[in-house]
């Protein structure tokens, strides 16, 4: 016989704590999803909205891309299409006259040097690929004939000129801001600034870069080679003049579009 102590004590656990009865079917109510198809169809949801999620930074992602791309492939383009209009044999010299250095200054002076050096190394691995985008449809030999060294010393030009460019444009429109500086005045401070600057980046170091490296494949002494190219000088002056002139807008513009933010 059970004690009374212990019997009321099992009674109370009995009644407070009922073992589960597992012939009963558990109510579909105690999952999360109250039925199957419920839960396939927040499952379906969330993989549509997580598709259209990724499509929908694949496409920003793809317009950034091809925002950022299309400047350097323009310059490609126009370096390429430079070739196409011509060129301007020069006696005493193996290096032809041509659209290139007019194209890079612009780019230069207007687009910054990441974008405009971008494109001019798309331009030289199209060459160095093979293809005939080189003055006369010339190609890879072109790298390594008379005129490799201006070919390879478009790189640093660009890249200086438009660093100076750009410098000197921020000094003289944080000028403008801070004493107001008479329109006038600022296009012409600018007309100098981009001038000197495309002079030090295609005279100088563009001519350097291109008669050292004519005159070590040429045997030719260094003194006659530098000599041999000055004949391309006034040409070039020209061609700095107008590109100065059109970038002139340009800038002018840019700063509008900034001062307006």
């Amino acid at each position: 016989m059970i004690p009374p102590i212990l019997a009321s004590i099992a009674q109370a656990g009995q009644s407070h704590h009922p073992l589960p009865n597992r012939n009963v079917p558990v109510a579909h109510s105690q999952f999360p999803c109250a039925t199957l198809a419920t839960c396939r169809s927040r499952t379906e949801t969330e993989g549509i909205l997580m598709h259209e999620l990724m499509h929908s930074v694949t496409r920003v992602n793809l317009r950034a891309l091809v925002r950022s791309l299309a400047p350097a492939l323009i310059v490609a383009l126009l370096l390429c299409g430079s070739t196409m209009v011509g060129k301007i044999p020069v006696p005493g010299t193996p290096v032809p006259i041509t659209l290139q250095t007019f194209v890079l200054m612009t780019a230069a002076l207007t687009l910054g040097w990441r974008r405009t050096t971008a494109g001019t190394v798309l331009y030289l691995g199209l060459g160095a690929a093979g293809l005939p985008v080189f003055s006369g449809g010339g190609s890879t030999l072109s790298l390594i004939g008379p005129s490799g060294g201006f070919l390879f010393g478009f790189v640093p030009s660009v890249m200086l000129t438009a660093v100076l460019a750009g410098a000197a444009n921020r000094a003289i429109t944080s000028l403008r801001t801070k004493h107001d500086m008479n329109p006038a005045l600022a296009g012409a401070a600018r007309f100098i600034a981009c001038f000197m600057a495309c002079a030090f980046g295609f005279l100088v170091v563009g001519y350097g870069f291109g008669t050292a490296f004519q005159a070590t494949v040429t045997g030719m002494p260094l003194g006659a080679t530098a000599a041999s190219t000055l004949v391309f000088v006034p040409g070039d002056l020209l061609k700095i003049t107008v590109a100065s002139l059109l970038a002139l807008p340009v800038l002018a513009s840019a700063e509008s579009t900034e001062a307006a933010r």
